[in-house]
């Protein structure tokens, strides 16, 4: 009996700790990190680590001061992590410890694995078990289709103390292969063809999708086609995130991105007496989001818009042409909050449209 149980804690302690790699060091199993373990009084805590749950591969701590720093990760295989999914990483743990938070101070310049962190800041609340005032430390970035996150805190009144020795930790990780080659799956670049006069558009990412349960006609009597694009939300979300894509056809008058916008504000407010109006604004700031690594031509003018109805709020992006005496553009929207992961495909969609099949 003892010589199974003696047995059982070896495959145990070999299944949960890092393993070795020939120089000494450790690695994080599919994240492409290599580590220092740090010395005493830092030690590896797998208690914090599965209460924080999943994404957190790692959690080290030390006492007198009491203080931890996890590390957590998600490997996104063939695409680039968002930044909105670095973020809830980050946030998920942080709202697990704390009751309420607030951001103290960004660190702009903040660094981790040799780069730039996507985000870094130091961040304050109280602790959900004790009612302790915590503070501490997160920083987010990606790599070669790997979201990275780190997130450190101590009582309050150590903070200053203790800052440095996170510092520390963190430096101890490095990339496994630092030379690693990966390269974004490329998707098969989609043709979407107009029905009432000749035009197309290019979808790289094979987004949009036709349902014959959401005719074009439907939508507005200029109305040509419709496509719709559900992807997956969020790691452990049962949420789909939803843009839909129409194109129209109407009369040339002006410039054809102007004839676009005149219309966009007919069809929005055409009901404003009951629903409100609905408030058009340029969006001149940078594209958010990752672009495809398909990339297609660039024919029509784009112009960049956010709507906002009461507390509705939504990213436009339009795309004109003028061919047969008329003027043909597409409108693509989805919610402001999903900006992000459309916002790439949007561009290169409403930019690619153009006379002719």
């Amino acid at each position: 009996m003892i010589l199974l149980v003696g047995a059982g804690i070896t495959v145990y302690l070999r299944m949960t700790s890092p393993p070795k790699k020939p120089d000494g060091g450790s690695y994080v199993k599919g994240m492409n990190l290599a580590l220092d373990v740090p010395p005493a009084p830092w030690e590896q805590d797998e208690e914090m680590r599965s209460a924080l749950g999943g994404g957190i591969y790692l959690v080290f701590k030390r006492t007198d001061p009491e203080a931890y720093i996890a590390f957590g990760g998600q490997d996104f295989s063939d695409r680039m992590p968002r930044n909105s999914e670095l973020e809830q990483g980050a946030t998920k743990v942080i709202q697990k410890l704390l009751e309420s938070e607030n951001i103290e101070k960004e660190y702009p310049d903040g660094r981790w694995l040799g780069q730039k962190a996507v985000r870094a800041y130091r961040f304050r609340g109280q602790d959900r078990k004790t009612g302790e005032t915590l503070q501490g430390e997160a920083f987010t970035l990606g790599d070669r289709g790997v979201g990275y996150w780190t997130i450190a805190w101590a009582p309050e009144t150590k903070i200053d103390e203790i800052l440095p020795q996170f510092e520390s930790v963190r430096s101890r990780f490095r990339f496994a292969d630092a030379k690693k080659i990966w390269q974004p799956k490329k998707s098969t670049i989609v043709e979407i063809k107009g029905d009432k006069i000749a035009y197309s558009l290019q979808d790289p990412d094979d987004f949009w999708k036709e349902d014959r349960t959401q005719p074009a006609a439907d939508e507005d009597p200029l109305a040509d086609i419709k496509r719709v694009a559900s992807l997956k939300g969020p790691r452990g979300s049962d949420f789909k995130l939803h843009a839909d894509l129409v194109t129209f056809v109407a009369e040339s008058s002006t410039e054809p991105i102007d004839d676009a916008r005149a219309y966009l504000d007919k069809i929005l407010n055409k009901d404003s007496a009951i629903l409100g109006k609905t408030e058009l604004s340029t969006v001149d700031d940078e594209p958010t989001g990752t672009a495809s690594p398909n990339v297609v031509a660039k024919n029509a003018e784009v112009l960049r818009l956010r709507s906002r109805n009461g507390n509705v709020s939504k990213l436009i992006v339009l795309g004109a042409i003028k061919t047969e005496d008329k003027v043909v553009f597409v409108r693509c929207v989805c919610p402001w909050s999903e900006r992000e992961v459309f916002e790439q495909n949007f561009l290169a969609v409403a930019g690619s449209l153009r006379p002719g099949r």
